[in-house]
C-alpha cells in the first residue's frame, strides 16, 4: 500500500476546495475579517460569481455565489450519515496550542459556536461552522507526534486477497510527459489574466 516515491507527481497540497454560498457578504466577513484569509480573486461567470480566499500562496478556499442555494443542515463533524454524501469537514492546521486557544477565544467573542479543545492523541482540535454551515476543524500538533514518519495503522481497510478493484499502481517506466504536445483549453476566469 506504500510506494517508494511518496509523491510521484510533486503534488504540493490542497490548492482549494470549492463550495457554494447564498450570502457572499457573510462569507467574506467570516473568512476574511474573522479568520484573516485574503480575498485574492473574484469574477463573474454569467449567472454566478466565484471568489477565492487565500491563507497563503499555496492554500485557498473558493465559493460560488448561488443566490438560491440552501445551506446544508448542521451535522456534527464525523457523525455517520446514510444515503448520498461526499463531504464531512474541512480541517486547518495551526502552529501551536496558543494559536488554537487564541482562535477559540476569537470565535467565542464573535458569537460563533465552537467546541472545547479535543485531544485526538496526535492533534488538538476545535470544531465550528462557517456561515454556510461548512463544518470546520482547526487543529495543532501534539508534541512529538509525526504520523508521516511513524504511521499508526490500527485498521487496514483492504488486503490483497479481498481487493477486487483494478490495479491502480503507476506504470514503472512511463516516459516523461512532453507538455508541448498537450492541448490546453481556456476556462472560466482566464480572460482576467490576459
Amino acid at each position: 500500500m506504500t510506494s517508494k516515491n511518496h509523491n510521484p507527481f510533486n503534488i504540493q497540497g490542497t490548492h482549494h476546495p470549492a463550495f457554494a454560498t447564498p450570502d457572499i457578504k457573510k462569507t467574506i466577513r467570516f473568512w476574511c475579517d474573522l479568520l484573516g484569509f485574503k480575498l485574492v480573486l473574484s469574477y463573474d461567470m454569467g449567472t454566478t460569481s466565484q471568489f477565492f480566499f487565500a491563507l497563503s500562496n499555496q492554500f485557498m478556499i473558493s465559493f460560488f455565489e448561488w443566490k438560491n442555494v440552501k445551506n446544508p443542515p448542521y451535522k456534527r463533524h464525523g457523525q455517520e450519515v446514510t444515503g448520498t454524501f461526499g463531504f464531512d469537514h474541512l480541517a486547518f492546521g495551526l502552529s501551536s496550542q496558543n494559536d488554537l486557544f487564541g482562535l477559540q477565544d476569537e470565535l467565542v467573542e464573535a458569537n460563533i459556536p465552537v467546541t472545547d479543545v479535543i485531544d485526538h492523541g496526535f492533534i488538538y482540535s476545535i470544531y465550528t461552522f462557517d456561515p454556510n454551515r461548512i463544518a470546520l476543524e482547526f487543529n495543532c500538533p501534539v508534541r512529538n507526534s509525526d504520523l508521516y514518519s511513524h504511521p499508526v495503522l490500527k485498521r487496514i481497510p483492504i488486503s490483497k486477497s479481498d481487493d477486487e478493484s483494478p490495479n491502480l499502481r503507476r506504470a514503472e517506466n512511463r516516459p516523461p510527459v512532453d507538455d508541448l504536445d498537450r492541448l490546453i483549453i481556456d476556462g472560466e476566469g482566464k480572460e482576467y489574466f490576459i
